[in-house]
């Protein structure tokens, strides 16, 4: 059974990877990479990760990055 947000998670990666070390956007895209990979929706994505013990600046962080990443799917045809 494929992911439902594989995508996303797949694009999430992308951007870990090419953060560089130690920096907040990693530790966002590190945390957004878990919590697409273990939900159904972007909205259950969201919900794990307001229940999550993240520093709130992370967690915001890591939602913005949720919402952008899922925007520009959409944009694409």
């Amino acid at each position: 059974m494929t992911a439902p947000l594989a995508h996303l998670a797949d694009a999430a990666r992308a951007r870990h990877l090419a953060a560089p070390a130690n920096s907040d956007a990693r530790k966002a895209a590190g945390c957004a990479l878990v919590v697409l990979r273990e939900a159904r929706t972007v909205k259950a994505a969201l919900r794990m990760l307001a229940a999550s013990t993240l520093p709130d600046e992370l967690r915001e962080n890591v939602a913005d990055l949720i919402h952008q990443l899922d925007s520009k799917t959409k944009e694409t045809p």
